[in-house]
């Protein structure tokens, strides 16, 4: 079997209808025999499992496996456990991919037999229409590489819905998303770069990522952006463990703009985002980000705004009571 799709869900009843109808446009590409689609339903509380029942009823190559909520880490981790393809695409159900576009790259991942072929997105509305395409990395494109070497050539960790992932990869490496918080994207994306031996990248645009109010990217509610934000530490700290002793100088000045960058971005959102955050809250993070040495950022960052803002940002008095000024006047 050459490919697995693997769609979380979670009261996704009201869009599930249009999901399996995307869906069909990829048996015009491949037999039904080459393909399998899993569907795992995280405990959702309203019809969605009947509805995926009623689909896989009418496709012998569509599973659907039902869970207690784990959240989308969790459904991820499912989906891997039960693949049977020899890559492993993921698919948010809300979500849509150009499948013509994707089995021309799958026909090349499978070629090079490589772990991670990663493509482009585009963002779109939910009338379909494009927002933007996301940036191009900063690697040499088709070409393969190590992964590593995409990191040190900046690579920047992001979404792994833009990836094709070789199955016995990920499983021979225990490749598994940390559940619980949010951008585990970001976290797992570096892990896989790091393990990665063969991996490439295309120009293509395959997956369409619907940019909507009430995602976990623009939350609703003060609970949902304090999980937001504070879970951007955990994935600093995260990607700061995967750093080594022995690990190659250039890999580990890499990691360290990685996780910085992560640090810096949260920092700025306090000061520059209108957002009414409570003052217990930001400094509960930055005690939180000294107890896991990650403030004051050290190192590397990225791009020139954040070197030029670092030594601001790193004064903490004066930056803290600026936040805690700025969010009492909104």
């Amino acid at each position: 079997m050459k490919l697995t799709i693997v769609i979380p869900v979670y009261n996704g009843v009201n869009f599930l209808e249009r999901t399996f109808r995307d869906l069909e446009a990829l048996y015009q590409f491949l037999p039904k025999k080459d393909f399998e689609i899993i569907f795992v339903n995280d405990g959702s509380t309203d019809n969605s499992g009947e509805v995926l029942n009623d689909f896989g009823a009418r496709k012998s190559n569509i599973k659907v496996i039902h869970q207690h909520n784990l959240g989308l880490s969790g459904a991820r981790n499912t989906g891997i456990d039960h693949a049977r393809g020899k890559f492993i695409q993921f698919l948010d159900a809300d979500d849509t991919i150009n499948f013509s576009i994707l089995i021309h790259l799958l026909t090349n991942a499978d070629h090079l037999n490589i772990d991670a072929l990663c493509y482009g997105m585009k963002l779109v509305d939910e009338s379909g229409n494009l927002i933007r395409m996301k940036d191009r990395h900063s690697v040499q494109y088709d070409k393969v590489l190590k992964g590593s070497e995409a990191l040190i050539k900046g690579y920047q960790i992001s979404s792994v819905c833009c990836f094709l992932i070789r199955t016995n990869f990920l499983k021979e490496k225990n490749l598994k998303f940390v559940l619980g918080i949010t951008h585990e994207d970001v976290e797992f994306t570096n892990r896989l770069m790091i393990n990665a031996q063969k991996v490439i990248f295309k120009e293509d645009y395959a997956y369409n990522y619907l940019q909507h109010s009430g995602s976990m990217s623009k939350p609703t509610d003060m609970k949902k952006l304090e999980k937001l934000l504070h879970d951007e530490i955990i994935v600093a700290k995260l990607i700061k463990d995967t750093i080594q002793y022995n690990m190659d100088p250039k890999l580990k000045t890499a990691i360290i703009k990685n996780y910085n960058s992560v640090v810096w971005n949260l920092l700025w959102r306090f000061y520059s985002k209108q957002e009414n955050l409570n003052e217990s809250f930001i400094k509960r993070c930055f005690e939180e980000l000294k107890k896991y040495d990650l403030y004051p950022i050290k190192g590397s960052l990225k791009t020139i705004a954040q070197k030029t803002r670092k030594y601001m940002i790193n004064y903490e008095k004066y930056f803290i009571d600026k936040i805690v000024n700025i969010q009492k006047t909104k």
